[in-house]
């Protein structure tokens, strides 16, 4: 791996462990849009962590966090797009469905992403053009034929949530082999990467902190990530996605859209 991969990597190992410990000592700061988005003392921790180990090796570099002050926009020069708690809100109740996302990006494109995983204690890290890995050994997401076959993630954001069900209900609830909630977006890509999940569908208007390591784990894995019309996501303009390997990928599209 390169020296940016192996920072990204060795930056979610070292947020990973330090939130380990804090997961039943962390104390709730302040409420966002709603009582599921909070702030945790946590959060502003694990951001200082991660920003100090990025810039004691890159101190010219950007970087781009959930938790900044001031938020560095995203333009063609290195920079560090980090949600150091993805999952806040899990993570604030004691639920290990939590992730910690680090990601590069040059040319507003990733080319090196790290994430922790809480659910499995693992750090899943990509590198572009390189694949997708765990502890060295390269890893592709699972293909299935049939959508009863399929686990399938679904987290709709809070403001969408009554119509997301509806729609998640009406077109997909009965198909698939199984519909697990995560609640961190970084955490159910990572287990689409690992061949955990099978696909994942996102209700809302994602930030970019969201996806920014997820998008290259999937990718690298040989997956695919599309907004509901099938089209790439745009990093400008975030819209409802779904994720998942190539050969279902079109069917979850076509029932989400009634088709």
């Amino acid at each position: 791996m390169n020296q940016f991969t192996k920072l990204a990597v060795i930056t979610a190992t070292s947020a990973g462990k330090f939130l380990k410990k804090k997961i039943t000592t962390a104390r709730i700061l302040s409420q966002k849009a709603n009582r599921f988005d909070v702030v945790t003392d946590a959060d502003l921790q694990t951001q200082k962590l991660i920003t100090e180990l990025i810039f004691k090796e890159f101190p010219l570099h950007k970087i781009l966090g959930e938790e900044s002050e001031s938020h560095e926009k995203l333009n063609d020069e290195f920079t560090w797009i980090i949600d150091p708690i993805d999952g806040t809100g899990a993570f604030s109740t004691g639920l290990p469905t939590y992730a910690s996302s680090i990601a590069l990006f040059k040319d507003k494109k990733p080319i090196s992403a790290a994430v922790f995983l809480a659910i499995n204690n693992t750090v899943v890290y990509a590198e572009k053009g390189k694949g997708c890995f765990v502890k060295g050994k390269k890893i592709q997401v699972r293909e299935v034929a049939n959508l009863n076959e399929a686990s399938v993630g679904f987290d709709p954001y809070y403001e969408y949530r009554e119509k997301a069900f509806a729609l998640f209900g009406k077109s997909l609830g009965g198909k698939l082999f199984m519909t697990p909630m995560i609640w961190s977006q970084a955490a159910g890509l990572g287990l689409i990467a690992m061949g955990i999940l099978d696909g994942y569908v996102i209700f809302g208007k994602p930030k970019i902190w969201d996806i920014a390591a997820g998008i290259l784990l999937v990718e690298e894995a040989g997956g695919v990530i599309n907004d509901f019309t099938g089209n790439p996501l745009s990093l400008s303009h975030i819209e409802s996605y779904v994720a998942s390997g190539k050969t279902i990928h079109r069917k979850l599209l076509s029932s989400i859209r009634g088709e």
